[in-house]
């Protein structure tokens, strides 16, 4: 590494004017590509910072030798010179101030150029977003992005198919817009390649065809934007997953999806809103399980607690084995490579499941003491209050009050003896109120009515809409909850998403739960009023006089 380092120095300190632009770009890739080589052999070390100096000191010479050169550097030295800055951990701007914006405006030349031999490729200009979203580089601005993913988008109807975008390139764009939290200006564009991707998909014998990583990053960056896929009946999703499904019987093991690949993808579905097909999902989880004995492809804390939150929120039937594989590899690591979250997400995602006992929640809390104790360590002062955030915090404590026993139980000291445990790092208190959706008309519906009601009652962990008390004191109370539509899977409408069938649990066991159906901007004060009246009457089997004043 430091001969190469060497031998370049000395190439710009003696031939540097007969270079040109391409073979600066050509230099600092081979500089990327040796670095990241250097990287994964075992004898590597570089504890004095000698080789990373070198480096530095290298680079630092191209980007001084191409300035002078910009206007005659092409499409795919910018993109490759802006892919190896990112794949080197090197922000050219540090060394040469300004140097990204010139760099990326030279592209935006190249992407209108009259010429179309100066135009980028599909795969330059994918690098050369991915790379800014590696960088996280302010020169990504919205007027960039929107440019060259239009373009970008514009070659998948390319006459010559050499031209199209290959599966990587797709799902590297999509991967680096949703880093770069930009959804496209065109709303068409993100639905156009996702149709071209499941073309490439279905095409048998395809040499386009795409890998485990590609169809994976592409779902995650979907799944990141929101985007709202124009699917019918959800082909589309349900092809992507039976293709990674496909792909885990790979003869060529290289060819099968890591962990990482199958913790984006359930993790994607689920923010999708979309249950695997038969039997898809449960074979990835089997996958995870045996990488979890693999040495070096083991799953990462927060890759199995992804996986157990898509199972949860799509209601996967998770079996005893794959239960606790995961339970077991992820208490198994050491505390200090196990964020909170992670633990959190597990604890919380068994209990929606219906897997979490006593002793798994006394574990968690047993880890989470052992991280307070860590981090003490290493920073000397950290209130157990500001241990948790109040993301963790809630989902520890709904799994705790999954975990409640009824009234006089035996298990009540020992499920006392946990609330105090969690308590002490995580108080209650943070458990306040929210305002929802068509709040103001639902009150009023109830007012129009002449219900007897509460608003803002805690049951549980839970505030429901709201709740009806019966003239007769025998009969249970009436727990309201606003139920709309994006509450249901989307290829399966009468099923529940994971969290709200299990709050919907949680309130059930203070009353009678109700669910009205409400969509926002179609629901009047009135027509909120008989829809009221219709679900508590059938639930119940009471007219509504029942509840009223």
């Amino acid at each position: 590494m430091l001969e190469f380092c060497s031998g370049l120095e000395h190439v710009y300190n003696t031939v540097a004017p007969k270079m040109d632009a391409i073979n600066i770009s050509t230099n600092v890739t081979s500089l990327s590509q040796l670095w990241a080589d250097a990287q994964h052999h075992r004898n590597f070390q570089d504890n004095d910072g000698h080789v990373r100096s070198s480096i530095e000191a290298v680079f630092q010479q191209s980007l001084k030798q191409l300035q002078p050169r910009m206007n005659s550097v092409g499409a795919q030295a910018i993109s490759n010179i802006v892919w190896s800055s990112a794949k080197l951990g090197l922000d050219p701007d540090k060394y040469m101030p300004g140097m990204v914006r010139i760099l990326t405006s030279r592209f935006m030349q190249l992407v209108h150029a009259a010429d179309k031999r100066q135009h980028p490729s599909a795969q330059g200009a994918a690098n050369l977003v991915w790379a800014l979203a590696r960088m996280h580089h302010a020169a990504a601005t919205s007027e960039l992005l929107d440019a060259v993913s239009s373009y970008f988008g514009s070659l998948i109807y390319h006459p010559d198919k050499w031209q199209r975008p290959n599966p990587q390139s797709i799902a590297n764009m999509v991967w680096a817009l949703a880093q770069l939290k930009h959804s496209p200006k065109d709303a068409r564009l993100l639905d156009d390649l996702c149709v071209y991707m499941h073309s490439l998909l279905i095409a048998q014998g395809s040499r386009d065809r795409p890998g485990a990583q590609a169809v994976a990053n592409m779902l995650w960056g979907l799944a990141v934007l929101q985007h709202p896929l124009k699917d019918p009946g959800g082909r589309l999703l349900d092809d992507l997953c039976m293709y990674m499904h496909s792909l885990l019987q790979a003869e060529d093991l290289r060819s099968r999806p890591n962990a990482q690949d199958v913790a984006n993808v359930l993790w994607a579905v689920a923010q999708l809103k979309h249950a695997p097909p038969g039997e898809v999902g449960s074979a990835m989880l089997d996958h995870l399980v045996a990488l979890c004995v693999t040495p070096r492809l083991q799953p990462k804390p927060q890759e199995i607690s992804n996986c157990f939150l898509a199972c949860a929120e799509l209601d996967l039937a998770l079996r005893p084995a794959q239960m606790g594989g995961l339970w077991k590899h992820l208490l198994g690591l050491h505390v200090s490579k196990v964020d909170i979250q992670s633990y959190s997400n597990a604890a919380w995602s068994l209990a929606v499941m219906g897997w979490l006992d006593f002793s798994m929640l006394d574990a968690v809390l047993h880890q989470l003491r052992l991280k307070h104790k860590l981090l003490l360590a290493e920073y000397g002062t950290i209130g157990t209050s500001t241990l948790l955030k109040v993301e963790d915090a809630t989902q520890l404590h709904q799994a705790l009050e999954w975990l409640r026993p009824a009234k006089g139980s035996e298990q009540m000291e020992a499920w006392s003896n946990l609330r105090s445990r969690l308590q002490a790092v995580s108080p209650d208190s943070h458990i306040q109120p929210l305002s929802f959706p068509g709040q103001a008309d639902f009150y009023r519906a109830l007012a129009a009515q002449r219900l007897q009601y509460k608003a803002k009652v805690l049951c549980g962990v839970y505030y429901p809409a709201a709740v009806l008390y019966p003239h007769d004191s025998k009969a249970a109370k009436v727990i309201l909850v606003l139920q709309r539509p994006d509450a249901y899977l989307t290829n399966a409408p009468s099923r529940l998403l994971g969290r709200v069938a299990f709050k919907n649990k949680i309130l059930g066991r203070h009353g009678t739960v109700v669910t009205v159906p409400y969509k926002q901007g179609n629901s009047s004060v009135e027509s909120m009023a008989d829809a009221i009246k219709a679900a508590v009457e059938a639930k119940t089997g009471l007219p509504l006089d029942s509840f009223r004043h």
